[in-house]
């Protein structure tokens, strides 16, 4: 997404954007970024996402030949040695795609409005569900819930940010712009989390693999507040099930003054 935005201000208009594509059909939150970044159809070219079970040879073939080809990337200009950090956005790039998504937004109606920012978000906390995924589901998730709500009580209100459906792209860069704490497990859906206001909590239910450290990136790079909260078991990224050690997210709670008064 960041690359998108960054490409449509610095790519000749007259070129064709490849996008990937299952035969023809976009996945819906880049057919809604392309709608709100006004690109028309006809720029567009489709490229299929070729299934792995076609086998290796298939699979590296070529899909689109071009005579030239322009790509946002920032690998050359990087000083991190580290192979496994390349492909992480820069903080400009990022923070460019947040403000690309608030400029989008609909103008404030409400009388909150005039008041400072982090008075009106104060009591909103995002819980970001993963109920359709076939794997990294929150096997304790009731109990993480009841949890949440106890420690809270009324002083900030927990709502649910599912998959089930995706809600409309807006929708989500509304929510997660109001929200004071986001909490879940490791997925795409706390990539999100970008659209956050500075000083938001992020807590991340976080796996033990290596290479799985983006929303730490991304917490930095936003200025967001970063917890995070182990996942119990080895190898959890590919399990269907995995629960989160009660006792260490109680004790980052425990550390929110936002959770526990309200201020």
């Amino acid at each position: 997404m960041a690359r998108l935005v960054i490409a449509l201000e610095v790519v000749p208009r007259h070129l064709k954007i490849l996008v990937p594509s299952n035969y023809g059909t976009l996945h819906k939150f880049m057919s809604q970024l392309l709608y709100l970044a006004k690109v028309p159809t006809n720029r567009l070219y489709h490229y299929d996402i070729l299934p792995l079970e076609l086998g290796e040879k298939q699979v590296g073939c070529p899909r689109v030949e071009v005579s030239e080809l322009h790509i946002i990337d920032w690998h050359s200009q990087s000083l991190d040695p580290r192979q496994d950090t390349q492909h992480l956005a820069p903080r400009f790039a990022l923070r460019k795609l947040r403000g690309f998504m608030w400029g989008r937004l609909p103008p404030k109606r409400s009388a909150l409005n005039t008041l400072p920012p982090i008075l009106v978000r104060r009591k909103i906390a995002l819980y970001v569900q993963r109920s359709k995924a076939d794997d990294r589901r929150v096997g304790n998730e009731k109990e993480i819930i009841q949890m949440f709500a106890s420690q809270a009580e009324d002083r900030i209100r927990l709502k649910v940010f599912s998959d089930s459906p995706v809600p409309p792209m807006l929708e989500a860069v509304k929510l997660f712009r109001a929200a004071h704490v986001v909490l879940g497990m490791h997925g795409a859906g706390l990539s999100n989390a970008v659209f956050c206001q500075e000083g938001t909590h992020l807590i991340e239910f976080a796996l033990p693999e290596p290479g799985t450290h983006c929303y730490a990136h991304l917490a930095m790079a936003m200025e967001l507040k970063y917890w995070q909260v182990a996942v119990e078991g080895q190898g959890a990224h590919g399990n269907r099930y995995s629960n989160v050690s009660l006792a260490s997210l109680q004790s980052v709670l425990s550390q929110i003054p936002e959770v526990q008064t309200g201020f």
